[in-house]
């Protein structure tokens, strides 16, 4: 059998995450990245350090990664959900819901704050910021609205040092 490898002597070398399986899970940030893809969705990126974990399948010390697509309707708020919680802020919280509320209120404070967790050599605004921030998340399976196809749902909360972990209570 023969195949042709021409077109990979000239490609750019690219590195793809694993996904995380479903569970609750301890992360550490690596780095965050933004990019446009060829048929021009915008994508944001974490890569992580599994820290902590109740699947069995996605062990402590594994380096997964989260994409998010932020032209389709829930993208935004999914961005959102996971730089709250990197900021250390809980939703749930009536004090972060006062932080929350100011950096809904200022979307170019909330853009910059997205822009220094990028990760970005040739851009001195890309700081990557969250770099060692740890959050929690918990991954479900679930379905699209529109084709039914099968897709991980990642919800993002921050994590306390002083409070047992999610996945610890399981």
């Amino acid at each position: 059998m023969a195949y042709d490898f021409k077109k990979a002597a000239s490609a750019k070398i690219t590195n793809r995450s694993e996904r995380l399986l479903p569970g609750d899970y301890i992360v550490e940030i690596k780095n965050c990245k933004a990019f446009e893809a060829r048929d021009k969705t915008n994508y944001f990126v974490s890569v992580y350090t599994v820290l902590e974990s109740t699947n069995e399948k996605v062990p402590k010390g594994v380096e997964r990664g989260w994409m998010q697509d932020l032209d389709c309707d829930a993208g935004p708020g999914a961005l959102k959900g996971f730089v709250v919680a990197a900021l250390g802020l809980d939703h749930t919280n009536a004090e972060d819901q006062l932080l929350i509320k100011e950096l809904e209120d200022d979307e170019d404070k909330f853009n910059a704050v997205c822009v220094e967790a990028l990760d970005d050599p040739a851009d001195a605004e890309c700081k990557n910021a969250f770099r060692g921030v740890k959050v929690r998340v918990n991954v479900t399976m679930t379905k699209t609205k529109d084709k039914q196809q099968d897709f991980s749902k990642h919800t993002w909360g921050p994590y306390k040092e002083a409070s047992a972990s999610t996945a610890e209570k399981k």
